[in-house]
């Protein structure tokens, strides 16, 4: 759906069996046909960051009110670029300013974040009519190098976490 493109895993697969997002600013965009399978494969790195900064406690986080600024692309693409990006295009990469601060809230977050994305695949999963996978993506890019591997299950035997690139930097 794009960048910065906040809708939930549950969002994402109404989409894919054909239901228009509900997406402010979007207008009425449809598949042609709805998809067979899917599976959401968000940024692991980025589970936390994301969650926190739509949380409404953290809303007016000068950090988090600057990178999801809708009314101005240009400001959220630079702070995308000067903090987001870091996290996975340094040889060594380190986590956003906000986990910087606060690691033990961003990891549980991360976890919680996890937990969810394997709710609401289960839930939109039918079987023999429309199949979802449960998977993260781990986003490697040092040196601006590609490396993104998507991690698709099979079935419900899943990691503990979803394994990212600064706690991970090895596939």
């Amino acid at each position: 759906m794009g960048i910065w493109t906040l809708a939930s895993p549950a969002e994402a697969y109404r989409f894919a069996r054909g239901e228009p997002p509900d997406l402010a600013g979007v207008g009425p965009v449809v598949l042609e046909r709805p998809l067979d399978f899917m599976s959401v494969t968000d940024h692991a790195e980025w589970f936390d960051l994301l969650y926190i900064c739509t949380d409404p406690e953290w809303s007016d986080d000068p950090y988090c009110n600057t990178m999801t600024e809708k009314n101005s692309p240009a400001t959220g693409q630079l702070v995308f670029g000067k903090y987001v990006l870091p996290t996975i295009t340094k040889a060594i990469p380190e986590p956003t300013p906000i986990c910087q601060a606060d690691e033990a809230h961003c990891t549980a977050v991360q976890s919680s974040q996890w937990q969810r994305v394997q709710i609401q695949t289960n839930q939109a999963n039918d079987p023999c009519e429309f199949t979802t996978m449960v998977g993260f993506g781990w986003s490697a890019t040092p040196d601006y190098s590609y490396n993104h591997q998507n991690i698709i299950f099979a079935n419900s035997n899943v990691t503990e976490r979803a394994i990212d690139y600064m706690h991970f930097p090895s596939p």
